[in-house]
């Protein structure tokens, strides 16, 4: 996976190349008073990331989006990471990509306040590693699929992000033994992610097993309400977040509502794809698919994204003559505009010619829409390509509809599949984390029946990755009809 552009540019800081090598002492002239250090860092924090940085131990921030959970927490790492000397701090999140958030804003805390105390040269910053010139590490790691690659590490404080998403029995069975001859704290952040799991469980003192921890919890409403008019947060800024947590009331149920912004836990959210479906279906490795049979029968899903956070995603399935179907690509890709998603799918298919069906997202507003239109005049895609617009129906090449395909039909055929051993997933964390974020409720409306919505509860490329598969999947399971009549012998 791509290093995230903000660590990039903070490892490529001239600033960083060309500080001066200072001597490998200890750093003893770091301020023990942390308020004051903040203030005359001159940062402008809230009452309660103020009274966050004053606690001390084990503590667990369950709270709405967007309020500066990891702002926060990077300023409460560094602060760590000066003070005590010769100290290992780690940063971990369910997949790579949301564990660097946190790591590159204590990079850029760092770079910003306490330049001079980074080590550089050889020991320089790289995208899993800070080495400071009191010789505390600071790690960054994902937790993979089941924590493996994080066993065996020694720690003085570990900082857990995303922690509701986080794999079952992560943090106590792997983490928390890393702290037990060092003296050490446990940081958890998280908005909620349905009221089951390890972060759930420590938030409501389940049992009481829980005590060590101090418990805050914040909504972005009251954040955005109650944070002081400063030079890093206007009016403007103010009005217009409140004006978004106002479109949210409307936009989502009162669930989802719920579980974002007010971080609070949904007993009526649930996760749509079990975890014994995912660790049965995701097994396999990239590297056993080097060679594909020019007979191979190929299924391409895309999912395309705009010049945004969210990722576009291309799935690649090959249905074998058992029957049984075999993911053997996953590509990702950021910040594209819509000729590049159109060039991607051409260069996938020069790749893989034995592709049989291209499924795009078509429906109304998607941005699939014109991309389809585009590769409709490429003679070489034009006969694989089709229209999927999973909120209602797929179309026929002339935009006409012919079948009634709902969101939760495309959703239900991938999960049928995986129970019944029918498809075969890559063992990757992006891929993993993808069929963790996809939650369901049923939403209740006066006068009407009930109604099921499924959704990601992530942000970026997770949610995209499940939306591409479900494409792929549908086509590989041969849920479509042949209806192009090209000649008719009379």
């Amino acid at each position: 996976m791509a290093i995230n552009t903000s660590i990039a540019s903070i490892l490529n800081s001239k600033q960083i190349k060309k500080t001066k090598k200072a001597s490998a002492k200890p750093v003893h002239n770091v301020k023990k008073e942390l308020l004051k250090s903040i203030d005359e860092l001159d940062i402008n924090l809230d009452d309660w990331q103020i009274e966050f940085l004053k606690t001390k131990g084990d503590k667990i921030l369950c709270c709405g989006r967007r309020i500066g959970k990891s702002e926060i927490s990077s300023i409460d790492a560094v602060d760590f990471a000066l003070k005590n000397p010769k100290s290992r701090i780690l940063m971990v999140a369910p997949s790579e990509k949301q564990a660097y958030e946190l790591f590159s804003k204590t990079l850029t805390h760092l770079q910003t306040h306490y330049l001079k105390y980074i080590k550089v040269g050889k020991e320089r910053p790289t995208k899993h590693k800070i080495t400071l010139r009191n010789n505390t590490e600071i790690l960054c790691l994902p937790t993979g699929a089941d924590g493996t690659t994080l066993r065996g590490l020694t720690i003085h404080r570990a900082y857990i992000d995303e922690a509701s998403r986080m794999p079952p029995n992560i943090i106590f069975s792997v983490i928390q033994p890393m702290l037990a001859t060092t003296l050490g704290h446990i940081v958890i952040l998280s908005t909620p992610f349905g009221a089951v799991g390890e972060f759930y469980d420590i938030v409501i003192n389940k049992d009481g097993a829980y005590n060590s921890f101090t418990r805050f919890h914040y909504n972005s409403e009251d954040v955005f309400r109650k944070r002081k008019i400063s030079k890093s947060w206007s009016v403007e800024q103010r009005d217009w977040a409140l004006r978004m947590i106002d479109r949210a009331k409307s936009q989502l149920s009162n669930q989802l509502f719920q579980q974002e912004w007010m971080g609070e836990f949904a007993d009526a959210l649930y996760r749509y794809f079990p975890e014994i479906d995912i660790n049965k279906a995701c097994i396999l490795n990239k590297s056993e698919f080097k060679a594909i049979p020019q007979d191979a029968e190929l299924y391409l899903g895309c999912d395309f994204a705009r010049m945004g956070e969210d990722s576009s995603s291309y799935t690649l399935l090959w249905k074998k003559p058992n029957n049984i179907t075999y993911q053997i690509d996953n590509i990702t890709t950021q910040k594209t505009l819509t000729t590049d998603n159109e060039a991607k799918v051409l260069e996938l298919n020069r790749k893989y010619p034995q592709i049989k069906k291209i499924a795009i997202d078509a429906g109304s507003g998607a941005m699939g829409v014109a991309i389809y239109d585009h590769l409709l005049q490429e003679p070489e895609v034009r006969h694989k390509l089709e229209a999927v617009n999973n909120a209602k129906r797929v179309f026929d090449r002339e935009g006409s509809r012919h079948a009634r395909l709902l969101k939760e039909d495309l959703y239900e055929n991938l999960r049928a599949m995986m129970q019944r051993g029918e498809i075969k997933l890559l063992y990757q964390d992006d891929i993993i984390q993808s069929l963790r974020s996809i939650q369901y409720e049923y939403v209740l409306e006066k006068g009407k029946p009930p109604r099921l919505l499924i959704y990601s509860s992530e942000i970026g490329a997770h949610g995209d990755i499940v939306e591409s598969l479900i494409r792929s999947a549908w086509y590989a399971k041969g849920k479509y009809l042949s209806i192009w009549i090209r000649s008719i012998r009379v």
